[in-house]
């Protein structure tokens, strides 16, 4: 009688997950929902074992098995799985995780001693990729939503995150992002994964335009509140998305009005030489607008960045700090 029962509940648990991944199936990169704003992440962990069911439509348990992973440790108390690509494949991150080193890790520690004097700040990584801010964050104990569109990459951080155990901390939305909702190919900027885009111009495609087999639907950043996990209130964003990112904010004051983001860090080197265009004008009004103020580094006062078209640091920024003035003068007083 005792086998006829348990026989009945595994049948349920079944059914039960089949429904689920219904509608949660994932087709080339058109990820409906892989996680709520009330994260299944809990529900994955617990009827999942070494190979998640969520993933199986994405990549078979054979190839699954064969990524490879090395520790992360930004920190001397930060240490978790970082899932990498294959050294044979050529892609730079991977290679540098691999022997033990980071990409721009000034950064990384910067992120990691802002949120470790606010106890409560998250963290917001547009751009994700392998996850080197992502995983760091969540190791802290903070929440992260992240957001990463090229489907190998999301498997990887996906693996990390699981045998991390950091499932309950991770909202990971394998989505594109724009300012507009549209299907759009993926391109490729040789093995350079991090190069990897949407962007239809010439520059870019002359550099960085091998199609991929990839198609992304594409949400805004505003589109993100409803990924929000709970909890998450107040955060620190990096923005990386290969010259996508003004494009980005264009749709994002529902965002930036819902979760209060006091520093933003965005990539700035492809507008470096675009200073004189109304893109970029537009976007530091708006983001004057929205109370925040411009530095080039936080190292002390001199990262202060002046107007746009007469403080020629401008044309030097790689990566750029925007600050609110509120947060600034109760957490940043060496940089006044």
């Amino acid at each position: 009688m005792a086998r006829k029962y348990i026989k009945v509940a595994l049948i349920a648990i079944i059914v039960v997950d089949l429904l689920y991944l219904k509608h949660t199936k994932i087709k080339g990169v058109a990820m409906n929902n892989l996680y709520s704003a009330e994260p299944m992440t809990r529900r994955i962990s617990a009827i999942t074992q070494r190979f998640p069911a969520i993933i199986s439509t994405m990549v078979s348990e054979k190839e699954w098995e064969k990524i490879g992973c090395v520790s992360l440790k930004v920190h001397p108390n930060i240490s978790t799985p970082i899932c990498i690509y294959n050294m044979t494949e050529g892609d730079p991150l991977s290679n540098m995780l691999s022997r033990g080193t980071l990409w721009q890790p000034q950064l990384v520690k910067e992120m990691i001693e802002i949120l470790k004097r606010d106890p409560e700040l998250q963290l917001i990584d547009l751009g994700a990729n392998l996850g080197t801010w992502t995983l760091s964050a969540a190791r802290l104990g903070r929440k992260v939503l992240a957001a990463e569109m090229f489907p190998p990459t999301v498997i990887r951080l996906y693996k990390s995150i699981k045998i991390g155990n950091l499932l309950d901390l991770v909202t990971l939305v394998p989505k594109a992002l724009s300012d507009i909702k549209e299907n759009v190919t993926i391109y490729l900027c040789g093995n350079n994964k991090m190069g990897t885009n949407i962007v239809k111009n010439a520059k870019v495609m002359r550099n960085c335009g091998l199609a991929s087999p990839y198609v992304a639907n594409t949400i805004t950043m505003d589109d993100l509140t409803a990924y929000l996990p709970n909890g998450l209130k107040k955060a620190f964003m990096k923005i990386d998305i290969e010259e996508m990112e003004l494009r980005v904010f264009n749709r994002s004051e529902h965002f930036l009005k819902t979760v209060d983001i006091p520093i933003i860090l965005m990539e700035w080197m492809h507008y470096r030489r675009s200073i004189q265009e109304p893109k970029c004008s537009y976007f530091i009004s708006y983001m004057s607008r929205m109370g925040y103020i411009p530095f080039r580094h936080l190292a002390g006062p001199d990262g202060k960045l002046g107007p746009l078209l007469e403080d020629k640091h401008w044309l030097q920024v790689g990566d750029l700090y925007l600050i609110k003035k509120t947060y600034l003068e109760s957490n940043f007083a060496h940089l006044q």
